[in-house]
């Protein structure tokens, strides 16, 4: 075949991405293709076609597109970018050390790039090496406060580590930025946690979430009257029989809030050999809106065709089934189920929940003393706010626990923790998995843990962390006050 003329490859580029914007992948995917072929040396149309592999879940497609992209255009910080995203997607950690690094030499500077080497390393289980890392950073550019934050993320520093000193110097800035005071505060409150400096923690942390409401506020309110919008949405179903014959995976999804034990859950599922874990999949709630719209104008999902509920059971099979090509029964933690459970069991009735519930104070001390992406969990960083998402993520399961057709499996942390082997014999009964011994040892899973708690999931199943709100029930009084009155106004 003939090279395309310039004006019609132009048109033809243009018309495969009209495809992928408006969300025709499949589409998008063979139109590529076939400019991939009549003009193998645009990286442009390389480029798309790694966005979308990686898009569709095909991590190893990705990095074959975004590395013949790379080849095509050099030290292009874009394709770079993207290259080693697929790269972390596909488990390459060694390769995606080498695009990192690429990455720092073109933009030494770059917070980006340098966190995302040390994450790489932290969730690898890579710690000594990734404080290694992290103290040259620092040496090179001590005013970068999130290499700070970093490191005492990875690692116990000790009394008289010059390090907190010049932290709490530079803390102490007036001219400090918001993001700056953010990455400061919770190092150092991490810091005093570590020095058993007990009175000394929120202090610093109360600074650091004052910074965060700062750079992200949020209408909480708001936020709560969409949820109920969706879950309204999903009101008088007439659910399909949980044993109706499907060539579809079994998801187990489990549902909670962030910090409460999903991670924990997920790994010790995901040791039983008929389970794999896909992590937190965006694709449910995604899929959900596909079908009920958008936010303000949610249709009942009762009313929506079966061929587009079917749709979307058949896109989330073929998405995870990408990630988890051998495996029947897949584990997906992903936030904010709690809002969708009607809509992915109408759709996929073989689907399992397991909603794990933790001491609210813990969970919310572990939010409040936790950074989280900029922007994502905005509630996190007020503790009334924080009382007021965990009452209505209770008050969202309770609703499924009396619509839904079968229970979900609930799962008290405390418990869980104290007295692993029945929990775990429990857990495996209720999503239908025969006993494994496997399952109590989760620490010896291999692969990257994409969770703040990257250090202690690779331990085994300990109980320390409950009741940690003790040492802090002076500093939680805001969020008591309340979780209190909401709760008394039941």
């Amino acid at each position: 075949m003939s090279p395309a003329q310039p004006n019609t490859l132009q048109a033809a580029f243009a018309a495969a991405k009209a495809m992928y914007d408006k969300g025709d992948l499949a589409g998008a995917e063979r139109a590529f293709a076939a400019l991939a072929t009549q003009a193998p040396s645009v990286p442009q149309i390389a480029v798309m076609q790694g966005t979308i592999a990686s898009r569709i879940g095909r991590p190893e497609d990705a990095v074959a597109h975004l590395s013949r992209a790379d080849k095509l255009k050099r030290d292009d910080p874009a394709i770079l970018k993207a290259l080693v995203a697929a790269q972390e997607a596909a488990g390459q950690v060694a390769e995606a050390h080498a695009t990192y690094d690429r990455l720092i030499a073109l933009q030494p500077g770059s917070p980006e790039w340098l966190s995302g080497k040390a994450l790489l390393m932290q969730q690898v289980g890579e710690f000594e090496k990734a404080g290694r890392f992290l103290r040259r950073c620092i040496k090179k550019m001590p005013n970068e406060a999130f290499l700070y934050r970093m490191l005492t993320s990875n690692e116990k520093l000790k009394p008289r580590d010059p390090l907190i000193a010049e932290m709490q110097a530079r803390f102490k800035s007036p001219n400090l930025s918001p993001r700056d005071r953010s990455q400061f505060g919770y190092a150092l409150a991490k810091v005093m946690s570590d020095l058993k400096r007990t009175g000394d923690v929120f202090p610093y942390l109360n600074a650091a979430n004052a910074a965060d409401r700062a750079m992200y506020p949020t209408d909480f309110a708001a936020v709560q009257s969409d949820s109920w919008q969706l879950i309204d949405a999903q009101a008088d179903l007439d659910y399909p029989p949980a044993d109706v014959e499907s060539n579809l995976v079994t998801p187990i999804f489990i549902v909670g809030t962030p910090r409460c034990g999903t991670t924990l859950l997920e790994r010790v599922l995901s040791a039983h050999p008929a389970v794999q874990g896909v992590g937190e999949q965006s694709l449910a709630m995604r899929g959900t809106f596909v079908m009920v719209g958008k936010p303000g104008e949610y249709r009942p999902l009762r009313e929506v065709s079966d061929e587009v509920v079917q749709g979307y059971a058949r896109a989330y099979d073929r998405h995870v089934r990408r990630i988890a090509p051998n495996a029947d029964v897949i584990v997906d933690k992903s936030m904010n189920t709690h809002r969708i459970m009607g809509a992915i069991r109408y759709a996929m009735p073989k689907a399992r929940f397991v909603v794990i519930h933790r001491d609210p104070r813990d969970i919310a001390l572990s939010i409040y003393r936790n950074t989280f992406p900029p922007g994502q969990h905005r509630y996190g960083s007020d503790l009334g706010d924080i009382a007021r998402f965990i009452h209505d993520f209770r008050k969202s399961v309770a609703h499924w626990q009396k619509h839904l057709p079968e229970p979900a499996f609930e799962v008290q942390y405390e418990d869980f923790v104290a007295d692993p082997e029945p929990q775990t014999r429990a857990l495996l009964e209720a999503v239908g998995l025969e006993w494994d011994d496997a399952c109590l040892r989760p620490q010896e899973g291999g692969g990257a843990v994409k969770t703040l708690s990257f250090q202690q999931v690779r331990q085994p199943i300990y109980q320390s962390s409950a009741r940690g709100w003790q040492k802090f029930a002076d500093d939680l009084k805001p969020f008591d006050e309340v979780w209190e009155a909401l709760n008394a106004a039941e």
